[in-house]
């Protein structure tokens, strides 16, 4: 919050229902929704993925495989 303007703070809480948890995965399941994967990183390098995220160099998805 900064003390130079107003700002107000609110939540915001999803309602899922059936139908377009059904719609969604239709589209995953067809190939017509994909997650944009950046990297890849071993457990061992969990590390270097912490390290690129918080310098901003990624774009997509950090997958970290166990």
């Amino acid at each position: 919050m900064s003390p130079f303007g107003s700002q107000r703070l609110t939540t915001f809480i999803s309602k899922e229902n059936y139908e377009d948890m059904e719609a969604l995965s239709e589209l995953i399941e067809s190939g017509d929704v994909v997650p944009a994967v950046g990297r890849h990183y071993s457990l061992a390098n969990t590390a270097d993925a912490l390290r690129d995220l918080a310098a901003g160099s990624t774009c997509g998805k950090l997958v970290i495989e166990v």
